[in-house]
């Protein structure tokens, strides 16, 4: 069975800094011309098109899934531009090229499995939700306090979805 458990605002941000502490190394390595505040500011936004005018509409969205999710992304394309770099190098020998191009592959379909598993999430009422595979367990982080038979429910998700046991999923309800 899932284990929740509701932890306060600082201590799930704290496990999100740890999560996003190995991109951090990566900064160096460049290459990332948009910085986090312009793409917060074009995540925070909805564009509403009807004829003959087009508005802007701020997004009702609790600014830490905004923020996981933008500094997941920014970590994961410095990720993989630097495993694209290291995988087409004219200098990497045969084994660190296929263990760069290996390692794309794993998280290329991480991403695919996050998004998809956020998306079954939202379908399901979880107005914002962040999910991040490891490579033994996955953790998703949901907003509010959520109950045990929810739980249940979103491990059962996890499980249908990518395949990992309940008994590797660990819910974090976030205040």
């Amino acid at each position: 069975m899932a284990r929740f458990v509701l932890l306060p605002k600082r201590v799930v941000v704290g496990f999100v800094v740890l999560l996003l502490a190995g991109g951090v190394a990566l900064t160096a390595c460049g290459g990332w011309t948009a910085t986090k505040d312009s793409a917060r500011q074009a995540a925070g936004k909805v564009t509403v098109v009807s004829a003959p005018y087009q508005q802007e509409v701020k997004a009702p969205r609790d600014s830490f899934f905004v923020d996981y999710s933008l500094e997941r992304e920014i970590n994961r394309s410095r990720q993989l531009e630097l495993l694209r770099e290291i995988a087409s190098g004219t200098a990497t020998d045969e084994a660190t090229r296929k263990q760069a191009q290996e390692r794309l592959m794993v998280l290329s379909e991480r991403a695919e499995k996050e998004a998809r598993l956020e998306g079954i999430l939202r379908a399901k009422g979880f107005e914002d939700a962040a999910v991040a595979i490891g490579e033994q367990s996955v953790t998703v982080i949901v907003p509010g306090r959520v109950p045990p038979e929810e739980t249940t429910t979103i491990a059962a998700l996890v499980y249908h979805t990518v395949g990992v046991p309940q008994e590797q999923v660990v819910i974090l309800g976030h205040e």
